[in-house]
């Protein structure tokens, strides 16, 4: 009986084809299906490194508006950091794509986040951030927050059920480390 089961075993896995499994990171996956299924015309998408993303934020959410001046900035900033310390455009710019990272990956409401925030450097750190955001907009940028994002976006409005119906298992690795945006991306894709 041992010699048949590992027959059938041997013959089932015979006709697996690996080449239709699609394994990676989170974000290099959604970088793929987003690339591979897009609409007709439809750009790929850029993704910028945190370098790159480090920039964007200090020209467009810090110094276009003098925010790296704000005291209020500064003041929430520091209280988020536990220190004044090495708080140049850099690490205020850091700070500030960390919120928007938790923001997206927590599925913060905006809106609500300014209005409820008792600290009014919340408010110019979203003004920032929002800053940011339209900038990657108007420019066909995202970084691998918003990639995350747009993905989860495309597959719940039905703009991806052409790779979403080939899917017959979803298998995720460290899930402890997932976060609720990743989560519903899983869920979705489990759908």
């Amino acid at each position: 009986a041992g010699s048949s089961s590992y027959t059938n075993v041997r013959s089932q896995l015979e006709t697996l084809n690996f080449n239709r499994i699609t394994t990676g990171t989170l974000d290099s996956i959604c970088e793929q299906i987003l690339r591979e299924h897009r609409p007709p015309g439809g750009t790929p998408p850029v993704v910028i490194e945190d370098f790159a993303s480090n920039a964007l934020m200090i020209l467009v959410g810090l110094f276009r508006h003098g925010r790296h001046n704000s005291h209020r900035l500064k003041d929430y900033i520091v209280r988020l950091r536990g220190t004044a310390w090495s708080l140049n455009p850099s690490e205020m710019s850091a700070t500030i794509r960390e919120i928007r990272e938790r923001i997206l990956h927590d599925q913060v409401d905006t809106t609500q986040y300014k209005a409820k925030s008792r600290h009014p450097g919340a408010q110019v750190a979203c003004d920032a951030i929002e800053d940011y955001d339209r900038e990657l907009q108007n420019r066909g940028l995202s970084d691998f927050a918003r990639l995350e994002q747009d993905f989860l976006s495309r597959l719940r409005s039905g703009q991806l059920d052409s790779f979403r119906n080939g899917i017959r298992f979803v298998l995720v690795d460290e899930y402890q480390d997932t976060n609720l945006l990743q989560e519903q991306i899983y869920f979705e894709l489990a759908r």
